[in-house]
């Protein structure tokens, strides 16, 4: 759990991949199935795990109610408050108020060496450093501190004493099984909800119990290390453990993911027209996400509240059927196309050029060469992170109009906007020649696998 500072007047409760109380909530999940379904397992994960062991903040005035953000280091320091983070020098704490591009303030914070950063806003938040969506270790943030409205500090000394534990640690992800003789699905969820507060997921097993599996093979997860604990304080540090897991069991026909929400959203890519009211789109920091680049066609399933999760079981076999019904793969270019049509008519010549070889791949084959180009960025100033195919060339492209712009990767690629410098033209242009032959000889080999 985490909690807030010693003294504070606010408490923000919620479980934090790797914590010891982990094992008592998957306990109860394995309790809840066990008899109902044919097979349970629970799977360990190394994780980086972050607790808060003390913390006060002080002005003139006395101790100020406030949360330490997670991954946040330790630190003891008394120093001037800041309004604007190009003033920040050594020891110095910036004050940001809500509503502004805390990414820009926090990575801009951490090049001028600010001792920390306050935040007016109640937004759960995890502490990061530049470069950010990166999937290698990354290197410690600055403290980053939440402190309501009413209690925000003015232009005057602070005084900070924090006191935080990382390590590494280990994840539990819950398995359970009902057997079938036909293609297996999966139906997934998340109980480390820190960042989300998502009831509605720590209850999806008992939609899980209640499902038929009318000959196909059903297989729930309870994911952890999703909303925290990528090792080694990455700054893309939410999707670690379903990664680490579709990396190595990737053959299902779909996967399905529960959570709070009105709506079913499928992935890019996916065509089953019989299904009405869908809505087409990702969540970036959605577990739906890390399976589509698995190749796994998903859905997320939304449940308004809890009070919904065990009627919420009908529809969602109803759901079930209607896609196990529709023969071969789920994936379809031809959706892919429509869904990524703009995107795609902006990619450089060569790019296109090479696409023309997928026109002899079954659509299965062709939407997951073209999935393996999917990824994130971030573009500052801006809080947004998006997704797009050939995401380094459109991380180029948005450059055009951004400070600086980060692209997922292992490591990352930091694209920076140049304002009014005669030689913008001429690095982007070149970036884009380069990333350009890299995506290609990406394609090459994929293909040449095939053939």
């Amino acid at each position: 759990m985490l909690k807030s500072g010693n003294k504070a007047r606010g408490t923000i409760t919620g479980l934090l991949a790797g914590h010891p109380y982990e094992k008592r909530v998957v306990e109860s999940i394995r309790r809840d199935l066990e008899g109902r379904v044919d097979e349970v397992k629970v799977v360990e994960l190394q994780i980086l795990f972050w607790q808060l062991k003390y913390s006060s903040l002080r002005n003139p005035k006395g101790e100020i109610g406030h949360v330490v953000m997670p991954y946040s280091p330790s630190v003891r320091m008394t120093g001037k408050a800041v309004r604007n983070v190009m003033e920040c020098r050594d020891g110095d704490v910036l004050l940001v108020e809500g509503g502004e591009s805390l990414y820009e303030m926090t990575v801009l914070a951490w090049e001028n060496g600010c001792g920390a950063v306050i935040v007016r806003d109640n937004k759960r938040r995890i502490s990061v450093s530049p470069p950010l969506l990166n999937l290698l270790p990354t290197p410690p943030p600055v403290p980053l501190i939440y402190v309501n409205g009413a209690d925000f500090p003015n232009l005057e000394p602070i005084e900070i004493d924090v006191e935080t534990k990382s390590s590494d640690s280990t994840g539990l992800i819950l398995r359970a099984i009902k057997n079938g003789n036909e293609e297996k699905i999966i139906i997934c969820s998340n109980h480390d909800t820190w960042l989300s507060g998502d009831d509605v997921k720590l209850e999806s097993h008992k939609v899980f119990e209640k499902l038929k599996s009318n000959k196909l093979q059903l297989e729930y997860i309870s994911f952890s290390g999703v909303e925290t604990g990528t090792p080694g304080f990455a700054s893309l540090y939410w999707g670690h453990g379903v990664r680490e897991f579709l990396g190595q069991h990737h053959d299902y026909k779909f996967a399905i993911e529960i959570g709070r929400g009105e709506s079913i959203v499928m992935s890019p890519g996916m065509e089953f027209p019989s299904i009405q009211n869908v809505t087409r789109g990702l969540d970036p920091f959605s577990i739906t996400f890390e399976a589509v680049r698995e190749g796994i066609p998903s859905i997320y399933f939304g449940i308004p509240s809890v009070d919904n999760v065990e009627q919420s079981s009908s529809s969602l076999g109803h759901l079930i059927n209607e896609l196990s019904l529709l023969k071969g793969s789920l994936w379809r270019v031809s959706s892919f196309v429509r869904d990524y049509f703009d995107i795609l008519l902006t990619l450089p010549v060569e790019v296109k050029s090479y696409l023309t070889n997928l026109e002899g791949l079954t659509d299965n084959k062709a939407v997951q060469i073209l999935l393996k180009r999917l990824g994130r960025i971030v573009g500052l100033p801006g809080d947004s992170v998006e997704y797009y195919p050939f995401h380094k060339l459109q991380a180029i492209r948005k450059a055009k109009s951004k400070a600086k712009v980060y692209a997922e990767g292992k490591p990352s690629l930091t694209v920076f906007g140049i304002a009014n410098n005669e030689y913008k033209g001429t690095y982007l242009s070149t970036l884009e020649r380069e990333i350009t032959k890299e995506y290609i000889y990406e394609m090459y080999n994929d293909l040449k696998e095939l053939f």
